[in-house]
């Protein structure tokens, strides 16, 4: 019998105005223009990816975009702090200026999305993704749900130790 380790991932939300050193609030309900910052700790060393899902449409959040070699290693016992350049926030392994920050905009009422959270003991890379068009260098890599479906699907079959979570959050239009 295999166990699995054990993973902790949390959401926080942070106001455009808020100009603190906190990490924000632990919120899946964001107003357009709030900052995603998440945390993640697990019980083992590991590999771990992070992905917006809108739609029909998926977002790589993490690798960072700047990490060619499409992994992100983590320390067990750890707790990463994640999309975030604030001081204290990050490992020291990790390169600063590649660290990437999203702020969730809506231009409708409400947008339904989903964080997945993709972690292994096994190494593993990424999904393969597309980076956007020079006027989309600020967004993260895409695929398709089709296709994101298909490759955690595979990664699940190969890899019994995988974990893979998901949280659904929601961003409204800001008044």
């Amino acid at each position: 019998v295999i166990k699995n380790a054990e993973i902790e991932s949390k959401i926080y939300r942070k106001g455009p105005d808020d100009r603190s050193s906190n990490i924000g609030v632990e919120s899946s309900e964001f107003l357009s223009g709030d900052q995603l910052i998440m945390s993640f700790q697990s019980s083992a060393d590991g590999y771990l990816a992070i992905y917006l899902v809108e739609g029909d449409e998926v977002y790589c959040l993490l690798p960072y975009r700047q990490d060619d070699d499409g992994k992100f290693f983590v320390k067990q016992g750890e707790k990463h702090i994640l999309f975030s350049r604030k001081e204290g926030h990050y490992s020291k392994d990790v390169n600063k200026d590649w660290i990437d920050e999203y702020s969730l905009t809506s231009d409708r009422d409400l947008n339904q999305n989903a964080i997945h959270v993709v972690f292994s003991p096994n190494e593993f890379s990424k999904a393969l993704d597309r980076k956007g068009e020079d006027s989309d260098r600020d967004l993260p890599r895409t695929l398709s749900l089709k296709e994101f479906q298909e490759w955690i699907g595979k990664r699940r079959t190969r890899d019994v130790q995988l974990q893979h979570t998901f949280e659904q959050i929601t961003v409204k239009r800001r008044e």
